[in-house]
C-alpha cells in the first residue's frame, strides 16, 4: 500500500501550526480555525511484478473556523494541486454550531518508483 499521510500531514503545518491539524475530529474547540483530514479511499489501481505500482487517493479536508475559510482553502488548495491532486468537491457546510465549516475533497493516483512519489490525475 502506498501511504502518503505523512506528506500530508506535514504540508497542512506549513499553513497551521501542528496541533490544529488532526486526521481525526478536533478534540478541542476553544482554538480556531482547525483542520481535520481524512484518507476517504486509498485502492490498488495497477498491479505489476507481484507489486503495487499505482493507488488511487481520495483525501476530505475539514475546515472550521469562527470566520472565514476562505484564505485556508485557498492554502491548502495550493499544497494539494501542488502535489497534482485534482480538486473534486468544495463546499461550506451549513454547521449547527455556528461555526464556518467547509469541506474540500481531493484525489489523485500515486505511482512509487525509486523511493519516489509521482502523482497525477
Amino acid at each position: 500500500m502506498i501511504n502518503i499521510k505523512p506528506t500530508i500531514f506535514n504540508a497542512l503545518c506549513t499553513v497551521l501550526c501542528k496541533d490544529k491539524v488532526s486526521n481525526k475530529y478536533p478534540a478541542s474547540w476553544e482554538s480556531f480555525p482547525l483542520i481535520q483530514y481524512q484518507e476517504e479511499e486509498n485502492k490498488l489501481s495497477i498491479k505489476t511484478d507481484n507489486k503495487e505500482q499505482i493507488t488511487y487517493v481520495r483525501y476530505k479536508i475539514d475546515i472550521w473556523n469562527k470566520g472565514t475559510t476562505s484564505v485556508l482553502s485557498s492554502s491548502i488548495d495550493d499544497i494539494f494541486s501542488g502535489f497534482g491532486f485534482k480538486r473534486i468537491q468544495c463546499i461550506d457546510m451549513d454547521d449547527p454550531s455556528g461555526l464556518n465549516h467547509k469541506i474540500i475533497r481531493y484525489e489523485a493516483y500515486i505511482a512509487y518508483n525509486n523511493e519516489k512519489y509521482y502523482v497525477y490525475n
